[in-house]
């Protein structure tokens, strides 16, 4: 269509084109058929080496060949008969993507402290000096994040080309070409529970997340149910110190009375809380309550049932404007039905959405209370010193009370009270 187009603009304008191969003129009818002729082999031509390029790259997928755009991949680079192996310089910007998440920082922090402190992008793009360019984005730290390649396991053809003339890529959702899982593809550079956990904690969050601290969006003001904020006292002199408070403390006419309180006692009552955990008792009721979250069944039916209804209403608002565009169905009829069908569609859309959402909702919690069972089974749970990372994992909340109790609420269901000085 592309070439005929041209063709003909020219013709207009009363512009000849002579193909020297072919031996054709353009300016007469029987030039413009054979082109036209020749250009849709050409396409058709086009469209088998494409069709064949396709079956190469579904055929590597279907046999678990893990392909990485090493270049642009931070992390990995190609080792023996293809498999990626650990680049031990790239992990440790990966690992430390990793332990700042966990720290509760942002990634719009964590690109600004790679940005600082001049950390190749993955990229690895270079000006025309041949230094590097540093210009880490939230998007890219949020993509090392989520990208499933740094727990060894690899999902292939999340995207593919609509189109072979456009080139238009569309992500693939797995219902209309196979998505691809392999596991254990390659050597991982962080642990399996520990890249589900983040996924956990980035859903968390959400998008608005901006805290600095890891303390902050979990201690909660028994009052008034705000966040604890961080604050700095006496900052221009020798006694500085940092401490944490309710945010809205002095908002409106009614303050806050809970207590101020330092990382200190925060951490020792968080140490406290974990050696009242009474572990045989607790891994018993942890276990038989993952069974029941693990179980989706009714969910995934609910679920399969609206996405056939979905479809169903697709296919009869299709159909609908045929026979509109045939003539066989009058205007006015076909806009109420299409009114309804579109109306129908929204509803199972919304419905669809919130079961979907549920069955996330069930899939993390599982997965928390996965992660507190083997934390407890292994004795990994701080007992003597406090570490970030089950805070992190296990705590869902610590809300601060007027009478100096701290009630530490798990995100496995557990929870105790300790009372601090």
């Amino acid at each position: 269509m592309d070439s005929i187009s041209a063709i003909r603009e020219l013709k207009e304008l009363g512009i000849d084109i002579y193909f020297e191969e072919q031996k054709v003129h353009t300016i007469n009818a029987t030039g413009e058929l054979i082109i036209t002729i020749l250009s849709a082999l050409a396409q058709e031509e086009s469209r088998n080496i494409s069709e064949n390029v396709k079956w190469g790259i579904r055929k590597s997928f279907a046999d678990g060949k893990v392909l990485i755009p090493y270049g642009k991949f931070l992390g990995y680079r190609k080792g023996k008969n293809g498999v990626p192996e650990i680049d031990e310089e790239e992990a440790k910007i990966v690992k430390l993507i990793y332990q700042m998440f966990w720290e509760g920082k942002s990634t719009k922090f964590i690109a600004a402290y790679l940005n600082e402190h001049q950390i190749p992008m993955p990229s690895k793009k270079t000006d025309e000096n041949g230094n590097y360019i540093f210009k880490w984005q939230e998007h890219t730290v949020m993509n090392i994040l989520s990208n499933e390649k740094y727990k060894g396991e690899a999902i292939l053809q999340k995207t593919y080309t609509e189109d072979f003339l456009t080139h238009k890529k569309v992500k693939n959702s797995g219902r209309d070409i196979p998505l691809y899982h392999v596991k254990d593809s390659h050597p991982f550079i962080i642990p399996v529970e520990e890249w589900e956990m983040v996924q956990v904690e980035m859903k968390r969050r959400g998008k608005r997340y901006s805290s600095l601290s890891v303390f902050g969006s979990k201690i909660i003001c028994g009052d008034c149910g705000s966040c604890y904020g961080q604050k700095v006292w006496h900052s221009t002199d020798k006694h500085r110190k940092m401490i944490y408070r309710c945010n809205h403390k002095y908002d409106g006419k009614k303050q806050c009375k809970t207590p101020t309180i330092t990382e200190e006692i925060i951490k020792n009552a968080f140490i406290e809380s974990c050696r009242l955990m009474d572990k045989s008792c607790l891994i018993d009721d942890l276990k038989a309550g993952l069974e029941i979250l693990e179980n989706h069944k009714e969910l995934d039916d609910k679920i399969m049932e609206l996405v056939i209804e979905c479809d169903a209403l697709n296919e009869s608002a299709r159909k609908l404007i045929e026979d509109k565009k045939n003539g066989l169905i009058d205007f006015d009829e076909a806009e109420g039905r299409y009114k309804v069908l579109v109306k129908k569609h929204k509803e199972v859309s919304e419905e669809l959405k919130k079961l979907e959402e549920q069955r996330s909702h069930k899939a993390a919690s599982a997965c928390r209370v996965r992660m507190h069972i083997k934390a407890m089974e292994h004795n990994e749970i701080p007992i003597d010193e406090f570490q970030i990372k089950w805070w992190s994992l296990l705590l869902e909340k610590a809300v601060v009370y007027q009478d100096n109790r701290i009630e530490f609420i798990y995100y496995s269901g557990y929870k105790n009270e300790i009372t601090i000085k």
